[in-house]
């Protein structure tokens, strides 16, 4: 592009679409919303691209003037993308949508000292001041971080073909065990490339369930507390390189998350620092061996297996609260481990007083999946009115888990899953006082105490249950099918 003041240096993707280790990737597709009503829309993905500007003295110090040149660089990039018959649509103010041979792509415009800058912090009487702002966290993980992840998995991913494969495998594990957002799928993929990159004593996996259920073994042995998952890409680590890693592992242990996995490029496990928790990390492991002994079980038994086994949790009344969601709504549906048909979800305005909840769903038809019109290269104009990377179901259990994340974990499998599984955190249930000076949770019920001789009202906050599950309907409304409870299982 002779046009632009600066070159651009790399085109690049961060996406696992790229790196052959999403689940299931986006198909190509020509989709018109007039084919497909609104609440029937298939999951439609677009693939993040990031277009990397050189550095140069031209930019500005100021991120707000950044940002500008940024959306300048932006609109020369859609007129030339437009001049060679490609179809694109402004997605915001940092981002482009451009179709192409039926996919999407999502194209950033990006400076690389917009990281540096992210850092300054203006102090009142003027001073800058250099600290790690939520802000440089941010971009520092999407444009330094994700980039060298990409990188490094992708390298594994040329070296053994099975990889991709076994990483696909691991996280639909993980997302059957209604775990996927506890536990990153980046932490997925560098614990399924230590099993690559450091295979010893055994050979490097050349089939991907081999791969698969060393990674269950390793899930299920590791020892998390006492050391960290060291992945060596480069694998050119010395023993005093990884004994050095250790030691300040033990003397530090309070400063790296539950689940550290240290590479070349991180030494402070980024991608773990938010979770596993304790509890979800003991499930994890305790959910790996049951897996690891199904597989070993039915691969002895001599007969046929159903490999779908080892992916559905077992069975287990450790729940408080199940809400049903209507399986039309389900964007992802045909991505469920066990399809089901969804015509009793479509309900009518007639029948939505009727108990639905003891009808019996039958298998799917093929007709009843949603249809994604295959484009062969020859994509017609994608209709404005597509809904892309959203999914009603995830947007619906990350406003619960947003709004009573501190009160409950919510899980549910992101892929197809239309049952979300709430279990109280019980520890934090607990009645306290409060007079008025404090923010408090809504919901807490009111009671009046005297206290040294003298009458006032104060408020006893304890969880409204009853509250909290109408709250889950309401903020599903035309999503929820219903809400089962099990309040004899309670101990609150």
């Amino acid at each position: 592009m002779a046009d632009l003041p600066l070159n651009i240096v790399s085109i690049r993707s961060t996406s696992p679409v790229v790196r052959s280790t999403e689940v299931f990737p986006p198909i190509p597709a020509a989709l018109s919303a007039d084919k497909v009503q609104a609440e029937r829309q298939p999951y439609l993905q677009t693939i993040p691209v990031q277009v990397v500007m050189e550095g140069s003295a031209k930019w500005p110090n100021e991120r707000n003037a950044v940002a500008r040149l940024k959306t300048a660089f932006q609109l020369k990039l859609m007129e030339h993308l437009k001049g060679l018959d490609y179809f694109v649509t402004v997605a915001d103010v940092e981002a482009l949508r451009v179709w192409k041979a039926g996919y999407c792509f999502t194209v950033e415009v990006v400076y690389l000292g917009e990281v540096p800058l992210s850092r300054k912090v203006v102090l009142p009487d003027g001073r800058l001041k250099l600290e790690d702002t939520p802000q440089f966290l941010i971009l520092k993980e999407k444009f330094d971080l994700n980039p060298k992840l990409a990188s490094a998995i992708g390298g594994v991913v040329g070296q053994d073909e099975s990889f991709g494969t076994a990483c696909r495998i691991a996280k639909r594990w993980i997302s059957s065990q209604l775990l996927h957002h506890y536990v990153p799928d980046e932490a997925v993929e560098l614990i399924m490339a230590q099993i690559y990159v450091r295979p010893q004593p055994l050979e490097t996996p050349a089939v991907p369930d081999v791969a698969f259920l060393r990674f269950l073994s390793l899930i299920a042995t590791h020892d998390w507390h006492k050391s960290p998952l060291i992945v060596d890409f480069k694998k050119d680590m010395t023993h005093a390189e990884i004994a050095a890693i250790k030691a300040d592992f033990t003397d530090k242990r309070k400063s790296f998350p539950l689940m550290s996995i240290i590479t070349h490029f991180d030494a402070t496990s980024h991608w773990t620092r938010n979770g596993p928790s304790a509890v979800i990390l003991k499930r994890l492991g305790l959910l790996a061996k049951v897996s690891l002994l199904t597989a070993e079980a039915g691969r002895l038994s001599g007969t046929a297996f159903d490999s779908k086994t080892i992916f559905r949790p077992p069975a287990s009344d450790d729940w408080d609260c199940l809400i049903h969601l209507k399986p039309i709504i389900a964007a992802r549906r045909h991505e469920a481990l066990d399809l089901t048909d969804d015509v009793l979800a479509a309900f009518q305005t007639s029948t939505d007083h009727l108990d639905n909840s003891k009808k019996k769903l039958k298998p799917i038809k093929a007709n009843k999946l949603p249809v994604l019109d295959l484009s062969h290269g020859n994509i017609a104009k994608p209709d404005n009115r597509l809904l892309l990377d959203f999914d009603a179901v995830n947007e619906y259990v990350a406003a619960l888990r947003e709004t009573f994340g501190e009160l409950a974990y919510f899980f549910v499998d992101p892929h197809g899953g239309t049952v979300v599984t709430v279990v109280w955190k019980t520890a934090q249930f607990k009645t306290v006082v409060w007079d008025g000076e404090e923010e408090c949770l809504t919901g807490g019920r009111m009671t009046e105490k005297e206290e040294k001789g003298k009458r006032r009202t104060a408020l006893k906050l304890s969880p409204n249950i009853a509250a909290m599950v109408e709250d889950f309907r309401l903020l599903g409304n035309g999503l929820v099918w219903h809400v089962e409870i099990r309040p004899e299982k309670w101990r609150i």
